[in-house]
């Protein structure tokens, strides 16, 4: 899960012919505002919603729930990942029954394009035992700084790799030696990647630059989600076999400790002060809102519960029980700290709740199995005319 930062100083716009590099000048609202002129244009907010069954990126108003935009992507998209200038958007398709091979580039401006980028690793020039590498089950990925590069975590060869959008091609790879390669996080500097492995129940540290493993950090038992501390050298890492937090420490690379949170957390945010970090437990149907500095569970914020006939219709592939948990999925927190909004894959909403309050006050429709969550600001006019149906 990847948040909002300050508006890139340069953009890619994605063409029929292909992704190109362009300079960004200020907007006419921005240029009139310095002028001391009514502004010409305005931003408004947006959710980007990640559909499993419907395989599709969904854009909604925030406060209304309106559907702003319809991109149909891969197969059983996973993950969603928005540049820092709010314009682009990178899914990861991870595949149902046959494994997803592919990335999706969306150009949230312009409501009928993406472009879809192979997961191949192309044999050495010369090398005459050289031969292409294809990767499967892409989850996590993460824009790398303000480059037109994402960093993409491929669960079944447990590797990370490091694709550029321009050349819609894969630069590099590097085998984590672990299983089931999920979330991953670049720290403060910009230098080093964290990989949640599920299966491995461990964090890989990747040197970017070298796309080399300088670390492997244990976690606890089914690593998951992955947040970064908006002003500490910390990442907090879920544990949904343990039901735990992992707190790893930047600087030393190691886990400080692990403390016990809700039932099968599978992802993590930080409010803009860091002062709280919101957990969307899945078994539970809840979130645990915890005292970073003290590490004290504050609250719990419970969700809606499904009906018994909704909870029939909609299995748990985990063991376990769930009883009438919506399924949280996924857990965003707004740009301005006012508000979070959690996904629920059972009912195929957007719950959104108050920071000040810390009470649910509303919900949004969703497409069908929601699995991910972004946030982005983009023009008045980006979207003239929907794609899909609502």
């Amino acid at each position: 899960m990847k948040r909002p930062r300050a508006r890139l100083a340069a953009a890619f716009a994605l063409t029929a012919l292909g992704a190109v590099w362009v300079s960004t000048r200020p907007s006419p609202s921005m240029a009139a505002a310095s002028e001391g002129a009514a502004p010409v244009a305005a931003e408004r907010d947006a959710v980007l919603i990640v559909s499993a069954k419907e395989h599709a990126l969904v854009v909604e108003d925030p406060v209304t729930g309106e559907r702003q935009a319809f991109f149909r992507v891969g197969l059983s998209p996973k993950t969603v990942a928005v540049a820092s200038d709010g314009r682009t958007a990178v899914v990861t398709n991870e595949g149902e029954r046959v494994s997803g091979t592919t990335i999706c580039v969306v150009d949230l401006y312009a409501t009928n394009l993406v472009r879809t980028i192979k997961l191949v690793l192309a044999a050495k020039p010369g090398d005459p035992h050289g031969r292409d590498r294809e990767f499967h089950r892409p989850t996590g990925v993460t824009f790398v700084g303000d480059s037109p590069r994402v960093l993409v975590s491929c669960a079944i060869e447990g590797a990370l790799l490091l694709v550029d959008l321009v050349e819609a091609r894969v630069i590099s790879a590097v085998e984590l030696d672990a299983a089931d390669a999920h979330d991953v996080v670049v720290d403060h500097s910009g230098r080093f990647a964290y990989v949640a492995n599920r299966g491995s129940g461990t964090v890989s540290v990747v040197n970017i630059s070298r796309m080399a493993v300088v670390n492997t950090i244990e976690a606890g038992g089914g690593p998951h989600g992955m947040a970064l501390h908006p002003t500490r050298d910390e990442i907090w890492v879920t544990n949904m076999e343990t039901n735990t937090i992992s707190v790893i420490d930047l600087v030393e690379r190691e886990e400080r400790l692990e403390f016990p949170c809700g039932a099968m957390p599978v992802d993590v945010v930080f409010t803009p002060d860091g002062q709280y970090a919101l957990v969307a437990n899945m078994q539970e149907g809840n979130v645990s809102v915890i005292e970073s500095e003290s590490l004290r569970i504050a609250r719990l914020v419970d969700l809606e519960r499904v009906s018994r006939e909704q909870a029939k219709l909609r299995p748990v592939e985990f063991t376990g029980h769930f009883g009438r948990s919506p399924l949280p999925t996924q857990i965003i927190v707004d740009p301005d700290g006012d508000s979070a909004y959690v996904s629920t894959r059972r009912d195929d909403r957007i719950h959104r709740i108050d920071l000040s309050s810390w009470q649910v006050v509303g919900s949004l429709p969703a497409p069908v199995a929601p699995t991910c969550l972004a946030w982005s600001r983009v023009p008045d006019d980006a979207f003239p005319q929907l794609t899909g149906e609502r």
